[in-house]
C-alpha cells in the first residue's frame, strides 16, 4: 500500500478514535436526557430480560445477563459450529473482544478485535455506534484498495430480522419513523488499538486481517455475533 494510502488510513483511524472519545463524553452529558427524548439507551435490550446481576460466568451487570439470553447466544454458537462441518464460520464474542474462525467443528484461529463505540448494545438504528448481534453472512471480500480499512469482509447487515426489529420500535414510537437500520458493517483492518472506536464494525489489526484472508473466505461465509457465550468464565 502506497504512502498516501497509509497516511489516509492513519487519518481515518485517528478520526474514528476521536469520534469514540467524544461519544463517551456525549453519553455522559446526555445522562439527564428528558423522558421523551429518543436515545439508543431507551431501546429494548434483547439480552436484558431480568435484573439479576449475579451469575456464574463473570458477565458484567451492564451486559444485561439473563439465562434466556445466554441460552439464545449459545444456541447461535452451537449452530455455527455445527455448520462449520461444511464450510468455515466466524464467531464474534463482543464481551471477550474475540473473533474465532471455526473449520470442521474445530476452532482454527482466534483474534482480538475492536468494536463499535457502544460495544455492549445490539444495533438498532444508524448512528447508534453499536455492533450488531445476530447471524449474518459475508457478502463481499474487499481486498486492498476496495475498502478504507486495509482489507475487509462486508456483512449482510441489516438482515430481515434487523429490519423487523426496527419496524417494531417505530410502531411503539421508540424510534423515529424516518430512522434507518444503517448498514455497511464490515470485519476490517486498521484495528488492534485496544479500544472500541468504530461506528459498529469489527476491526482487526492488519496483520490479523492478513491471516484471516489467508483462509480465502468466500461470499456466503456465516458470521455469528453474540454479546457473550463463547466462554464458561469471563
Amino acid at each position: 500500500m502506497g504512502a498516501a494510502k497509509v497516511f489516509q488510513a492513519d487519518i481515518h483511524a485517528d478520526i474514528y478514535a476521536l469520534i469514540g472519545q467524544l461519544s463517551i463524553k456525549l453519553r455522559a452529558f446526555l445522562s439527564d436526557t428528558p423522558e421523551d427524548a429518543e436515545a439508543p439507551g431507551r431501546f429494548p435490550d434483547r439480552a436484558r430480560e431480568d435484573s439479576s446481576a449475579a451469575n456464574l460466568y463473570g458477565i458484567p451487570a451492564d451486559h444485561g445477563y439473563s439465562d434466556e439470553a445466554l441460552q439464545r447466544y449459545r444456541a447461535w454458537i452451537d449452530q455455527a459450529i455445527e455448520h462449520s462441518e461444511n464450510r468455515p464460520v466466524i464467531i464474534v464474542d463482543k464481551l471477550a473482544r474475540t473473533l474465532e474462525l471455526w473449520i470442521d467443528g474445530e476452532k482454527e484461529a482466534s483474534f482480538p478485535v475492536d468494536l463499535g463505540r457502544d460495544p455492549i448494545s445490539d444495533k438498532f438504528v444508524e448512528g447508534d455506534g453499536a455492533t450488531p448481534e445476530g447471524v449474518y453472512r459475508v457478502t463481499w471480500a474487499r481486498d486492498r484498495g476496495q475498502t478504507r480499512f486495509y482489507r475487509a469482509y462486508l456483512l449482510d447487515y441489516p438482515n430481515q430480522t434487523d429490519l423487523d426489529e426496527l419496524r417494531d420500535l417505530q410502531a411503539k414510537n421508540l424510534a423515529k419513523s424516518t430512522a434507518t437500520a444503517g448498514g455497511h458493517i464490515e470485519i476490517h483492518g486498521d484495528g488492534g488499538m485496544g479500544m472500541d472506536w468504530t461506528l459498529g464494525c469489527i476491526a482487526l489489526s492488519n496483520e490479523d486481517m492478513d491471516k484471516l484472508f489467508s483462509y480465502s473466505l468466500k461470499a456466503g461465509t456465516p458470521v455469528t455475533i453474540v454479546r457473550y457465550g463463547t466462554r464458561e468464565n469471563y
